[in-house]
């Protein structure tokens, strides 16, 4: 790990690149000292690490009051990197310094197929979405309902987990469900292992581990669709492990690109109580007894988080819900050009023919597909519906939607 540039940003902040070895794993280490900052920032809650905008890929450990100890994973870390170090306080979010570097210890696989991450609101179109790229020759997806099957988030949360950063104590057991519970594995322990033995497997045995993870991923895809060049998967941005995962999955394919899919928050809302109704289950962060009006903040929460990932990542494509429905041929003619795949008219009018039969009994919430776009003008009581204008009026405009 090259550190190029330490920058603080913020009065009385000292950001410090402890010596070469201060992580058996390779990782990049910093120690932040913010006890000669301003009150609020001396005695913040938390310090993190971030990219690309507010996207916080990981939580420093305190050492003592005003100082921090900050590792962030190198397998979430790309060739080139730029962090912001932030504090949190109870009313407000400070950058405090920025850090670049380069990162040689992984290297990117630039070549062969790459990820494409849809993000999914839920009920905002993605099992059209994932149906309209099943549609294509050049991309492999698992195209069966309600397809969910995430093989390559799958590995890559696992190798978050197996390589992150990670407090073991003699006597846990592993559990890799969860990054911050993941605490015995023993291929990140000294204690475990041995010196000899776990320095061995830090020079080289990693990145070993993350080549035979990629090939899994890669073989997995190229079973399903021979020669394709993207393998595309519904991507959960709400998910308190997302930015890890999205981050590892960057940093292991070069080329991965990603689609953000929104929908009118209005029609969102009803979509969702209308799906939970439906089939009498919990979904979506939606319990069976809320209505418009306790439902309406997560739509909030959900839809920001749509607007960070499009200030973080400039180069994802938007498509709107309503565009997909009304206008699939000219929504797909936009996204394959824009990933450089083939968008003729015969394989456009075959991936469009694919993404149309994704409507079922199962699935659908309105008689037609046309009529779930502006609904929420018969189904919301007003009060939901200012709420969400209110709470989105720079959302609403971002993603071009009437007020």
């Amino acid at each position: 790990m090259i550190i190029e540039r330490i920058e603080a940003r913020a009065t009385g902040v000292t950001v410090l690149h402890p010596q070469v070895g201060a992580s058996p794993l390779g990782h990049l280490v910093v120690d932040v000292d913010v006890s000669d900052a301003s009150e609020d920032i001396a005695t913040c809650s938390a310090v993190s690490a971030g990219v690309r905008g507010d996207l916080d890929i990981a939580e420093a450990t305190a050492l003592e009051p005003g100082r921090w100890h900050l590792e962030v994973p190198a397998v979430m870390l790309e060739s080139d990197f730029q962090l912001v170090i932030r504090a949190h306080t109870d009313s407000d979010v400070h950058d405090l310094a920025e850090v670049s570097g380069r990162n040689a210890r992984f290297v990117a696989r630039p070549h062969g197929i790459q990820p494409l991450l849809m993000h999914q609101l839920g009920r905002a179109g993605s099992t059209m979405m994932m149906r309209l790229l099943a549609g294509h020759p050049e991309v492999a997806v698992f195209d069966d309902y309600p397809l969910e099957t995430r093989p390559g988030l799958a590995w890559m949360h696992t190798l978050a987990v197996l390589l992150g950063v990670q407090a073991v104590r003699p006597g846990d057991e592993p559990f890799f469900d969860e990054i911050d519970v993941a605490t015995a594995n023993p291929y990140v322990s000294e204690y475990f292992l041995g010196a000899d033995i776990f320095g061995a497997q830090q020079r080289g045995g990693f990145d070993r581990l993350r080549g035979v993870i990629a090939d899994t991923v890669e073989d997995t895809y190229l079973q399903q669709r021979s020669g394709a060049s993207f393998f595309a998967e519904k991507f959960r941005i709400e998910s308190r492990h997302a930015a890890r995962t999205q981050q590892t999955t960057l940093a292991t394919w070069s080329g991965t690109r990603q689609i953000i899919l929104v929908r009118d928050p209005r029609d969102l809302l009803c979509s969702r109580l209308s799906f939970n109704r439906q089939r009498a289950e919990a979904s979506f962060d939606l319990d069976l007894t809320d209505d418009a009006v306790s439902g309406a903040p997560t739509i909030v929460d959900h839809l920001r988080l749509a607007a960070r990932q499009c200030a973080a990542f400039p180069d994802a494509l938007l498509v709107r819900y309503e565009d997909l429905v009304e206008r699939p041929v000219a929504t797909a003619t936009r996204l394959f050009r824009e990933l450089g795949l083939d968008h003729g008219f015969v394989t456009i009018q075959r991936a469009v023919a694919n993404a149309v039969t994704a409507r079922s009994d199962q699935h659908a919430t309105t008689a037609s597909a046309s009529a779930s776009i502006g609904r929420w003008r018969a189904e919301l009581p007003p009060e939901a519906a200012r709420h969400l204008v209110g709470e989105l009026s720079d959302e609403l405009a971002l993603f071009g939607y009437d007020r």
